[in-house]
């Protein structure tokens, strides 16, 4: 009773100050409660540990990996030199009721760079997809924005053709930089700061019917910017979330509805698992025919067994528990990234396919595969086993998917907060599989835990429901299949 009479309250305070609070297009990031100004700003790592806050659902990704030093330094897929000239350090992405609003931060100056031995290079112009389809159909023109009126360009129904690629064709995963053409725009706030110890802030507040959207939207979305040369990039995965009438957002602030928001959220993580089990029981049973011809056709077709086991790594069910002295065995790895699990597929590969290289990502066109493994690779019927998982309680229909345990550490450390798509069970498909395809390289992998952490945060039924449906559309298509 106590918490509720505080939270009424603390309404009539936010009735008063709350909505008052916006984001400012002015090239600062102080609105975003990231301070450039202060001593330290520079060093390396700074945007990685200072995250924005506050809004209404800030979506960020962070990638501060050069300093003040001089000399050549690895940002990925390039090079920045000069410090972090040629470093991509971070996006952020919002909105409110009327606008999008989205900061990149970067060491990469308004009139372009160059380093010994490279031409001169050009700023690049954001990419936004909402199809997620990886065409850019919106762009904002930076180089040719209007610094007297704070003023750009958002150029509309773009397609592949409407960009220019990155300079250097080995970093093409950082394409594409700038907008070659295109006739239909709209006048957006925008700004492109000066220095900021060492940083460099491009910021934009977009009219949210611009996109095509209203505030009671919810979509997701890409944003997308790199340099000419293309040294470094990043891609954010984002989402325009719907905005309550004001006197619902009174009581989301205030906690009330909040509270409801929570325990609606936890109510569904509890019958989760029962859902699990209706549906894998279902699917179970209908493609039980499907089991059984596609085991003959695995034998018909090469030698070995039916069935493929692999050791893999679930949830970790101490993620947010206070660490104790162990008591007997446990089935984790050495690291405690989570509980290791068999998990079943049909056999798509040769026998002893990794005998000689260990665990490595499969490639495309991979001979390794066989003929029928192909195929179910394809449809991604080879996962049907994993059925199994799902009813023993190791898996979920819906999650990020199980890594192996002997990549975990590697990929640990080489990606942020990478263990914390742990803190759920794993699944047989989930938002990465129906956006993005086959993991080949770190950088797949690494737009996979982006979309992985996203559906943490956002977790519900209507998002299962909708992967459920992206999924089918997946198999249809083969889309993503190696």
């Amino acid at each position: 009773m106590k918490r509720i009479v505080c939270s009424l309250v603390f309404c009539l305070t936010l009735l008063v100050s709350s909505f008052a609070q916006a984001y400012v297009v002015d090239g600062s990031i102080s609105d975003w409660n990231v301070n450039l100004a202060i001593a330290g700003a520079s060093v390396m790592g700074y945007l990685n540990t200072n995250l924005p806050s506050g809004g209404l659902d800030i979506d960020v990704i962070t990638e501060d990996n050069a300093g003040p030093q001089t000399g050549w330094q690895y940002v990925g897929p390039g090079y920045s030199y000069y410090g972090n000239q040629f470093d991509t350090e971070a996006i952020y992405f919002d909105n409110t009721a009327t606008n999008v609003y989205l900061a990149v931060i970067t060491g990469f100056p308004i009139g372009g760079a160059t380093a010994p031995g490279n031409p001169w290079f050009n700023t690049g112009d954001i990419g936004l997809d909402l199809n997620n389809d990886g065409i850019y159909e919106y762009g904002i023109d930076v180089q040719e924005y209007d610094a007297v009126n704070k003023k750009a360009k958002l150029y509309k129904n773009l397609t592949a053709a409407n960009w220019q690629n990155v300079y250097y064709s080995q970093f093409a995963a950082s394409n594409p930089w700038r907008i070659s053409s295109g006739s239909t725009f709209e006048w957006v706030d925008f700004v492109y700061s000066g220095a900021q110890n060492t940083h460099y802030v491009l910021e934009a507040g977009i009219p949210l019917s611009y996109l095509g959207l209203n505030s009671g939207s919810s979509q997701n979305l890409t944003v997308h910017w790199t340099m000419q040369c293309g040294n470094d990039v990043l891609n954010l995965p984002a989402d325009v979330n719907p905005i309550p009438e004001p006197g619902t957002m009174v009581l989301f602030g205030s906690g009330i509805f909040g509270l409801l928001v929570t325990s609606f959220r936890k109510f569904f993580r509890q019958i989760k698992r029962g859902m699990d089990i209706a549906m894998a029981t279902l699917a179970t049973v209908v493609t039980a025919p499907l089991w059984i011809m596609i085991a003959i056709a695995i034998k018909l077709t090469s030698k070995g067994p039916v069935f493929f086991n692999q050791e893999r790594v679930g949830e970790n069910k101490r993620y947010n528990e206070r660490r104790k002295e162990s008591r007997g065995t446990d089935r984790r790895t050495g690291q405690s990234f989570g509980r290791s699990f068999t998990m079943y597929k049909f056999r798509t590969m040769n026998i002893d396919a990794e005998k000689e290289t260990g665990a490595v990502w499969c490639r495309e066109n991979d001979p390794r595969i066989t003929s029928i493994g192909r195929f179910l690779r394809k449809t991604h019927l080879d996962e049907l086993p994993q059925l199994l998982n799902v009813l023993k309680g190791e898996m979920s229909m819906i999650g990020p998917r199980p890594e192996r345990a002997q990549i975990i550490p590697t990929l640990n450390q080489s990606i942020k907060k990478y263990s914390k798509r742990l803190r759920v069970k794993p699944g047989i498909t989930g938002l990465a599989q129906v956006r993005q395809h086959y993991d080949s390289t770190l950088s797949d992998v690494k737009k996979k835990v982006h979309y992985d952490l996203l559906y943490i945060r956002k977790m519900c039924l209507l998002m299962d429901l909708r992967i459920i449906f992206g999924t089918f559309v997946v198999m249809l298509t083969g889309k993503g299949a190696r």
